[in-house]
């Protein structure tokens, strides 16, 4: 599911990219967002919410720190793409 849960609802803005963007991160990791849901029952803004990950499953918790602000359930705490590229990681 690379949409965001607002999506599903009918409604779409930038920010709703963020959350693609994030998970196409995951699966270039290696990792597969949602892997326990069938396609039918995928959460939705009215389930649960969880991340589309496992935290321990990163290791650097810069990154992690960062797909959770991709992830964010309420769009209006999700990051913007402006917010995202402020991003620096001393190291």
């Amino acid at each position: 599911r690379s949409f965001a849960p607002e999506v599903f609802e009918g409604v779409y803005e930038m920010k709703s990219d963020v959350w693609s963007f994030g998970i196409a991160l995951l699966e270039l990791m290696g990792i597969t967002p949602y892997v326990k849901y069938e396609t039918d029952d995928l959460p939705t803004m009215n389930d649960d919410f969880e991340l589309p990950f496992k935290r321990d499953t990163i290791k650097s918790s810069e990154l992690a720190d960062f797909l959770k602000k991709c992830f964010e359930e309420r769009v209006s705490e999700r990051w913007g793409v402006n917010e995202l590229m402020n991003v620096s990681v001393m190291g």
